[in-house]
C-alpha cells in the first residue's frame, strides 16, 4: 500500500516513534511495581490468616477451660465416686450429676448441653436413659471414635447430638468437645466430659472475619474432611486437593479460574487446619488499577500525539480538505458542520458563501422536522393518555374489594387465611403497580389470576373452580397487563356467585396459524341478550360491585386501540347456561 500524500507520511512516522517509546517505558515500569505490590498483598493476606487462627484458638481454649472448671468441681467428683446399690440410688446420682453439668451449660448461650459419661459408656442423665434418647447416645459414632482413639481430648466432626441421631438427614449444627475425666486423687479415669457447642457460636468470629477477607474459607479436619465453611453461595473448591499439597500457599485452578490459597495449622489443636481462598485476580486489584491508569495515560498520550501530528501534517492543505470533506458529508445525506476560514484569499469568500447556503437550507429542514416531531409527540401522548386512563379504571375497584375481604378475615380472626390473602394481594400489587411494564407474559398473567382466585377462595369459601387450558408453547408470549383477570372476575361475580354452587370458570387459549385465541367461559346465570351490547358500550347501570362491567368495556377499548378492530371482545351467553367471552390477537404482535 502506497502513501500518496507527504503529510500522511510525516503523520505516521512521528506518531509511531513517540508511541513506541511511551509504550516500552510504561510496560517496564508497570511490570516492576506490579511484582512488588503482589508480593506485599500476599504477605498481608498471610498475616490476616494468622490473626484469624489466633482468634479461633481463643474460642477453642474457652471450651477447654469450661471442661477444666467442670473437672475441678469437688461436688461433681464426689457424686461420681458414690457407689450405688439400687436403681433409686443410681437415679438420684444421675440427677445430681446432671443438675451440676446443666448449671454450667446454662451459664453460656453458646453451649447446648454438657454430659458426663462413665467408663462403661453410661450417660449420667436420667432423661437420656429412656427411648429414643437412649438410642441416640448408643449410636453416637463420634464418641465411640474418641474412646477408640485413646486420646486425652478431641473435638468431634459436626453432629446432631444430643437432639437426634447423626444418621438422620439435615444440617448438623453442633460440635462436641471430649475430654477424659481423671480423679484428683489417683489420676484414674472416672469418666468423660462431653461439651456440646453450637457450631455457629463456636465459629462466629471465624465466620465474620473470613467473610470480609476471603472468597471462601474452611476449617478442615485432617481425618474427617471439612468441619466448617464460609462460602458466598458459589460452587465449592476441592479442599482435599489443597490439603494434599505440601505448600502453605499457592495457586489452584478451578474451572479455568485461578484461586490463591493459604493454609494455617492450629497450634492449640493440630488436627484442624484453616484454609483461606481468594480469587487470584482480586489480589491484583490495586495492580490492575495501576495498569488501568497506565492504559488511560497511554491512550491519552497517543491521542495527543496523533492530534499534534495531524495538525502539523494538515496545516497547509486544511482549507481545501475541509471543503472536500464537507461536500462528501452533504453528498451522503448528512449535515456538515459550518466551516471556519483560515485564509484571507478567494477561498475565504467561497467558504463563507458555502456556509450561508448550508445555514439557510438547515433552517428550513429543521423547521419542517420540528413540526413533524411535535405532531408525532402529540399523537403518541394522546395514545398514552388513553391507555393510562383505561388501565387506571381497573385497579381501584379491585383494591377496594380485596381490602374489604381482608377486613372480614381480620374480624373473624382467620389469621392463616388472612396471611395467604396478604401474600396473594402483595403479588397482585407488584403486577399492577409496575407502571413501567405495560406488557407481561401469559405465564405472569396466569400467576396474577391465581393470586386473585386465592383471594376470592378465602372470601367465598371456594364456591367455584377454575380450569386452565393453556398450551406450554405460548406461555412466553407478551400480552397487555391485566387483560384477562377482569374477565375472570366478571365471570365469578356476575355469573358464578349468584348461582351459589357448582360454579366453574374455564380459561383457554389456542394458537392458530396467524393469531392466538383467548376464551373465558363460565357456567353461571348468563346474560340476557339485550344487555350484552350495553355492557360493551359501558351503558349498563353499575352497583358497588360493577368493576367487571366497566372492566369489559375498558378491555375492549384497550384491545382495539393496541391491535385494531379485529381484536375486539365478543360475548355469547344464554340465561341459566353460562357466558363465553373471547377475542383474538395477531400472533406477530405477541412477541
Amino acid at each position: 500500500m502506497k502513501i500518496k500524500h507527504l503529510r500522511s507520511k510525516y503523520f505516521l512516522f512521528i506518531s509511531l516513534i513517540i508511541i513506541s517509546i511511551v509504550t516500552v517505558l510504561g510496560t517496564i515500569t508497570v511490570s516492576f511495581f506490579s511484582n512488588a505490590m503482589l508480593k506485599e498483598v500476599k504477605t498481608i493476606a498471610a498475616q490476616k490468616m494468622q490473626i484469624i487462627s489466633i482468634d479461633l484458638e481463643e474460642e477453642l481454649k474457652y471450651i477447654i477451660n469450661v471442661a477444666e472448671k467442670i473437672k475441678n468441681n469437688q461436688e461433681l467428683e464426689k457424686q461420681l465416686k458414690i457407689n450405688t446399690k439400687s436403681e433409686e440410688e443410681l437415679y438420684e446420682k444421675m440427677r445430681n450429676i446432671s443438675n451440676i453439668t446443666r448449671d454450667y451449660a446454662y451459664a453460656d448461650v453458646g453451649i447446648n448441653s454438657i454430659f458426663i459419661m462413665d467408663t462403661n459408656n453410661r450417660i449420667y442423665d436420667p432423661f437420656y436413659m429412656i427411648s429414643p434418647y437412649k438410642e441416640i447416645v448408643e449410636q453416637y459414632e463420634e464418641y465411640n471414635k474418641f474412646i477408640k482413639s485413646n486420646e486425652y481430648s478431641a473435638y468431634s466432626a459436626p453432629t446432631n447430638f444430643p437432639s437426634k441421631s447423626d444418621k438422620e438427614p439435615g444440617n448438623k449444627n453442633s460440635i462436641t468437645y471430649f475430654e477424659k475425666y481423671l480423679s484428683k486423687q489417683d489420676y484414674k479415669q472416672v469418666g468423660t466430659v462431653l461439651i456440646n457447642v453450637k457450631i455457629d457460636y463456636l465459629f462466629q468470629t471465624f465466620r465474620n472475619a473470613c467473610k470480609s477477607e476471603f472468597y471462601s474459607a474452611y476449617i478442615a479436619d485432617k481425618k474427617n474432611g471439612v468441619i466448617y465453611k464460609v462460602e458466598d453461595g458459589r460452587e465449592s473448591l476441592n479442599i482435599n486437593k489443597i490439603q494434599l499439597m505440601q505448600e502453605d500457599t499457592g495457586i489452584i485452578n478451578f474451572k479455568n479460574v485461578d484461586y490463591y490459597f493459604i493454609k494455617e495449622d492450629l497450634k492449640l489443636y493440630p488436627d484442624w487446619q484453616l484454609i483461606g481462598i481468594m480469587e487470584y485476580n482480586s489480589l491484583k486489584t490495586n495492580i490492575n488499577i495501576i495498569k488501568n491508569y497506565f492504559y488511560i495515560i497511554t491512550f491519552i498520550s497517543i491521542i495527543f500525539i496523533l492530534f499534534l501530528s495531524y495538525i502539523f501534517s494538515n496545516k497547509i492543505t486544511k482549507p481545501i480538505l475541509e471543503i472536500k470533506n464537507s461536500m462528501d458529508v452533504l453528498a451522503m445525506g448528512e449535515w456538515p458542520e459550518p466551516m471556519v476560514a483560515s485564509t484571507h484569499d478567494e477561498i475565504k469568500d467561497l467558504i463563507e458563501g458555502y456556509n450561508h447556503m448550508l445555514d439557510e437550507q438547515q433552517k428550513l429542514i429543521e423547521q419542517i422536522y420540528k413540526e413533524q416531531e411535535e405532531k408525532k409527540i402529540k399523537e403518541l401522548e394522546t395514545v398514552r393518555l388513553k391507555l393510562d386512563l383505561l388501565h387506571s379504571q381497573i385497579n381501584p375497584h379491585f383494591i377496594h374489594n380485596t381490602l374489604h375481604a381482608m377486613q372480614y378475615l381480620l374480624k373473624t380472626d382467620k389469621t392463616e387465611e388472612l396471611m395467604e390473602m396478604l401474600v396473594s394481594f402483595n403479588r397482585l400489587l407488584r403486577f399492577n403497580m409496575a407502571i413501567d411494564k405495560a406488557f407481561i407474559t401469559i405465564e405472569e398473567e396466569r400467576i396474577c389470576i391465581e393470586s386473585y382466585i386465592k383471594i376470592l377462595e378465602c372470601r367465598y369459601d371456594k364456591v367455584f373452580e377454575i380450569i386452565y387450558d393453556i398450551p406450554i408453547e405460548i406461555n412466553s408470549l407478551l400480552i397487555p397487563k391485566l387483560i384477562l383477570q377482569p374477565l375472570i372476575e366478571n365471570a365469578i361475580f356476575h355469573g358464578i356467585i349468584p348461582k351459589a354452587s357448582g360454579g366453574r370458570v374455564e380459561l383457554s387459549m389456542k394458537k392458530k396459524e396467524a393469531s392466538v385465541y383467548f376464551c373465558v367461559k363460565d357456567n353461571g346465570i348468563g346474560i340476557e341478550e339485550n344487555k350484552i351490547e350495553s355492557i360493551l358500550n359501558n351503558k349498563q347501570e353499575g352497583s358497588s360491585s360493577s368493576l367487571n362491567q366497566i372492566g369489559i368495556h375498558n378491555i375492549d377499548k384497550r384491545l382495539r386501540l393496541l391491535y385494531g378492530e379485529g381484536a375486539r371482545l365478543n360475548i355469547k351467553s344464554k340465561v341459566n347456561e353460562g357466558t363465553t367471552v373471547y377475542f383474538e390477537i395477531p400472533l406477530e404482535a405477541l412477541h
